[in-house]
Order: C-alpha cells, then sequence, then structure tokens
C-alpha cells in the first residue's frame, strides 16, 4: 500500500520519470476546468441551457466526481 501511495504522489508531483503522466493528468484537469467554464457562460444562455439540461448535469456530475476523486487521492497521498 506504501508504494502506492508513493507512486501517487509522484505522479501528482509530476518530477523526473513521472513528468509525463504527470504533465498528462495537469492538462486533462486544466481541461475539464475551462469546458466547465464554457458550460457555465453557454448555461447562462436561458434558450441554450433548456434545450441542453441533460448534457450540462451529466458534465456537473461527471466533472464532481472527477475533482472529488482527484482530492481525496492527493489527500490520501499526503
Amino acid at each position: 500500500m506504501h508504494r502506492l501511495r508513493n507512486y501517487t504522489a509522484r505522479v501528482f508531483e509530476g518530477n523526473g520519470k513521472y513528468r509525463r503522466i504527470g504533465r498528462a493528468l495537469d492538462v486533462f484537469l486544466m481541461s475539464l476546468i475551462m469546458i466547465n467554464v464554457v458550460a457555465i457562460v453557454l448555461e447562462s444562455v436561458h434558450s441554450i441551457a433548456t434545450e441542453y439540461y441533460s448534457e450540462f448535469l451529466i458534465l456537473e456530475l461527471v466533472s464532481v466526481a472527477i475533482f472529488s476523486a482527484e482530492y481525496l487521492i492527493r489527500a490520501w497521498t499526503c
């Protein structure tokens, strides 16, 4: 268990031989943040919000799940 925790911490730090996967994780998370920003802006338009309500809801739920998992994993690695 300690090895997994150590490996995960190094991936989140993105140093040394874990730089590539750490960078990919960072790019993924930043992209997800930007997608959410665009979704919030689009959702502020009433006609778009009503037409794509289900899609916005799914995006929100999936994003919250991903960010929550990331937070819990980072806390676990400390």
